[in-house]
């Protein structure tokens, strides 16, 4: 409700998923609403769900008394499979070595006479001349 700034669940079925976690399983809608706008269609729990509405007194959209349902379907995929790939090094070697190659360094800053940069790289901040 935008006047009173109360809040109405229409239903409490959603699950979590990693997207506040710089969205590693990309970034997409999860709901959408119908054309008729009469029911929220919400991705949760592994499947599709439809989320029915009514509007109240007011004329806002609030949970139906009709219990959300999941819209049945099959979906044929087809995935190559490669195999996987096996590299045997030594971790503890290779973090207590003087040197090490940066393969990815992340926040690069020119100092403005650009005599000098500053970097992260394996966790540790470097300032390179």
């Amino acid at each position: 409700d935008l006047s009173t700034g109360t809040i109405h669940h229409v239903w409490y079925g959603l699950s979590y998923d990693l997207t506040t976690v710089s969205a590693p399983m990309g970034t997409y809608p999860s709901f959408a609403f119908t054309p008729s706008d009469d029911a929220v269609i919400v991705w949760a729990a592994g499947q599709i769900y439809t989320v029915p509405l009514t509007t109240n007194k007011l004329g806002e959209r609030i949970a139906s008394s009709t219990s959300p349902f999941p819209i049945p379907f099959v979906a044929h995929i087809e995935q190559r499979l490669a195999e996987t790939r096996h590299e045997d090094f030594d971790v503890f070697n290779m973090e207590t070595q003087d040197t090490q190659r940066v393969r990815a360094f992340k926040e690069l800053r020119v100092d403005d006479k650009g005599d000098q940069v500053v970097f992260q790289a394996a966790g540790v901040t470097h300032v390179q001349k």
